[in-house]
């Protein structure tokens, strides 16, 4: 009877340890997931920076286009980054989190092309009072931003 009632309490220990087993293996999945999501934000960043870039050099290189055209193309990169970010956001299951983390991005695009005029604000500066020619609002506001 006592050997009976031993084995039943074997048994139920090892189910115990078991399930316990499984819960860690869940509990490591979990920071798995969680450590990958982070190394997709990190990326998002990363190419939130390259954007940056892409209306750097189409700022400060030497170009026949017009301002006008420079500021369409520089408004096609922005658009392009925007909607990078978006659909980056919609891959992840989690929608709440991840559209406070996905206003961010956006938010760091916007100060990554602010930072991009301001490398370039001699360029353009002269550019446009040297040629006398007319600008888009958004880069003198840019421009005359300190």
């Amino acid at each position: 009877d006592s050997q009976v009632s031993r084995a039943s309490y074997m048994k139920r220990g090892s189910s115990l340890k078991l399930g316990s087993a499984v819960r860690i293996e869940e509990e490591e999945r979990k920071l798995k997931e969680k450590k990958d999501r982070f190394d997709e934000q990190t990326l998002l960043f990363r190419n939130s920076s390259h954007f940056a870039q892409q209306a750097h050099i189409l700022l400060t290189g030497d170009t026949v286009v017009s301002t006008r055209i420079q500021c369409f193309l520089l408004s096609v990169i922005i658009l392009n980054a925007f909607i990078y970010t978006c659909s980056t956001i919609q891959e992840f299951e989690e929608n709440v989190p991840w559209f406070f983390y996905g206003v961010e991005a956006i938010v760091t695009v916007i100060f990554s092309f602010e930072y991009a005029c301001r490398l370039t604000i001699a360029h353009l500066d002269y550019d446009i009072r040297a040629r006398n020619r007319s600008c888009h609002p958004w880069i003198i506001y840019v421009l005359s931003f300190d």
